[in-house]
């Protein structure tokens, strides 16, 4: 909780907003991987810290007060942070299809307040 009772810190709203985007991405991307990559998550994570432009505007975003480094093996640690922290952890990556759902229903209001409480809650 934040400084007053019943907030939420904006550096859990960051973290929440940027796990649940990379997600987005990662599942964007796994689908429509080119032939040339390896087709492993770990190499997919890799490639989207190193060459991803959405990816960059993301992680900007969402670290307010660092900067994106431009060499690529320091991008390269950033995928595998993001690998070992989002995707392989598989309490995290089952939300991706369900998250995925909302945005091709185009149910912005859920999706927003996903974003906004930290929390992803199933409707029934």
């Amino acid at each position: 909780m934040g400084a007053k009772k019943g907030t939420i810190p904006q550096s859990t709203k960051n973290r929440v907003w940027f796990k649940y985007s990379t997600l987005f991405i990662f599942k964007l991307l796994w689908e429509n991987q080119k032939k040339g990559l390896k087709k492993t998550k770990r190499s997919l994570c890799i490639f989207m810290a190193q060459k991803n432009r959405t990816f960059r505007a993301l992680w900007i975003k969402s670290h307010p007060k660092k900067t994106y480094p431009k060499d690529l093996e320091e991008r390269k640690y950033i995928g595998l942070d993001v690998y070992h922290n989002i995707i392989a952890d598989m309490r995290r990556f089952k939300d991706l299809d369900y998250l995925h759902n909302i945005l091709a229903r185009k149910d912005k209001k859920a999706f927003f307040y996903i974003h906004d409480q930290g929390k992803l809650k199933k409707k029934k």
